[in-house]
């Protein structure tokens, strides 16, 4: 099983002991991930080989929150782009229906998002279901991302437009100030 690089050593063994509870039988799991997410209180990201699988908090005993099968999902979607999303994990299903599991930790360099992807891949090709995760190539030197972006030319930096965008939520007020100074500081890379 690989593991996102954000779980603690010492969370390791509780995982492990979670998932013996949580799978299935004959069920293997691929990946564990830790993730965030409003209203419905989340705290792990798990990837089987047969599904994709959310788990509460600790205080709760890690219920199963999510619980979406590798057969009905038709793509697994990860946004890397978006400043206030990145880290975003959703999957879509033949019938259209798009299903939000929580936002990965993107870390320095997208290690998580980068894991994430590989454990889907593998996933995917043990069962011959989801599509490979759609998504933009990373950002290159001086933040420049390469393809196509909203509100600027192929090439051009998205830092001005994003910084212009975090500051606009902050002075409306949807933002407290240590979430803006936090989107700020990770948006700026440091």
């Amino acid at each position: 099983m690989r593991v996102d690089p954000s779980i603690p050593e010492d969370a390791l063994l509780e995982v492990r002991t979670i998932l013996a509870r949580r799978l299935g039988t004959g069920e293997r799991p691929l990946g564990v991930f830790a993730v965030s997410r409003l209203r419905r209180l989340v705290s792990y990201l798990v990837v089987t080989d047969v599904r994709l699988v959310t788990l509460g908090l600790r205080h709760q005993d890690h219920p199963v929150v999510d619980s979406v099968r590798h057969s009905v999902v038709e793509k697994v979607l990860l946004d890397r782009r978006s400043l206030l999303r990145s880290g975003e994990v959703r999957t879509r299903d033949t019938s259209g229906v798009t299903t939000y599991l929580g936002c990965l930790d993107p870390g320095r360099g997208g290690a998580a998002l980068d894991l994430f992807e590989s454990v889907v891949e593998q996933a995917r090709s043990g069962t011959g279901a989801m599509t490979t995760i759609p998504t933009p190539a990373p950002p290159g030197p001086q933040g420049v991302v390469h393809g196509a972006h909203e509100g600027g030319p192929v090439g051009a930096d998205p830092l001005p437009q994003q910084l212009g965008e975090l500051a606009r939520l902050h002075e409306e007020g949807l933002l407290t100030e240590d979430e803006f100074s936090a989107a700020k500081a990770r948006l700026l890379g440091l």
